[in-house]
């Protein structure tokens, strides 16, 4: 088995990073949910975001992503969660 190296400069790899989950975002966005879904309860976030119900869970108990609770339920504001997956 061979494998082929390639070098590339960290700017050009941040870059190839934001304008992939940039077009992820995108189209995850426009195809699920509607623009004017700001907030989304616990279960559409772990939908668009693609991630579990408990793994979302887990990063809100643990202070990972941003969340509000107004009283018992968790809302996810919609273009918080965008802001935070293009900082990851």
């Amino acid at each position: 088995m061979s494998f082929n190296v390639i070098q590339i400069q960290t700017e050009e790899l941040e870059s190839l990073i934001r304008k992939t989950v940039s077009e992820e975002l995108k189209k995850h966005s426009s195809n699920t949910f509607p623009v004017e879904k700001k907030n989304l309860t616990l279960r559409e976030a772990a939908e668009y975001l693609n991630l579990s119900i408990h793994t979302l869970y887990t990063y809100t108990g643990k202070g990972r992503i941003p969340f509000h609770k107004p009283g018992k339920n968790i809302i996810f504001n919609r273009v918080e969660l965008d802001k935070w997956l293009s900082e990851r």
